[in-house]
């Protein structure tokens, strides 16, 4: 977290969809509801629905500030790394080995730097595994359903998810 913070301090800001997703934030609050059409110089929105609900909120808090969103998304990052480790424990898997994948560079530029919904939505999903593990399957099935608000990829647990549910 604290690696994060200095990062976004000290160095410039990282900008790669951040322009386009606040692009689509301005023609919500213009009125223009017609979702499929929100377009920027990189095409469609390709977000679920919740994102808009998420970053509007952010960029009226941040004024339009790129660090603020980044440094709650380094608080984001750390609470997804704890909730990990956690969990990881909670099922006997060395909490190392859980982390290992999201201690590449790359993944916290992506997390972090570009402030992009794969976080939100990864933290969203793993919540609901650990409901549906302690056997909260109605919880866990709003939680996930609330993951895909945020990103569409995140359908693809949903054959895991039937399974267990049917099971």
């Amino acid at each position: 977290l604290l690696f994060s913070l200095y990062e976004i301090r000290y160095d410039r800001p990282f900008l790669n969809d951040y322009p386009a997703h606040i692009h689509h934030v301005h023609q919500y609050l213009e009125g223009r509801l017609d979702y499929g059409a929100y377009m920027h110089h990189n095409g469609h929105n390709a977000y679920g629905a919740a994102f808009l609900h998420v970053y509007t909120a952010l960029d009226q808090l941040a004024g339009g500030d790129v660090r603020f969103f980044q440094c709650v998304y380094a608080f984001i990052e750390a609470a997804h790394l704890y909730a990990t480790a956690d969990f990881a424990l909670r099922l006997g898997v060395p909490p190392l080995l859980s982390l290992l994948p999201m201690a590449s560079n790359r993944m916290h530029l992506y997390n972090v730097r570009v402030v992009s919904m794969d976080l939100i939505s990864s933290l969203l999903t793993l919540s609901a595994t650990r409901l549906m593990v302690c056997r909260r399957t109605s919880a866990a099935c709003a939680l996930f359903g609330f993951a895909v608000c945020f990103k569409l990829n995140a359908i693809l647990y949903a054959p895991g998810i039937a399974w267990v549910l049917l099971r």
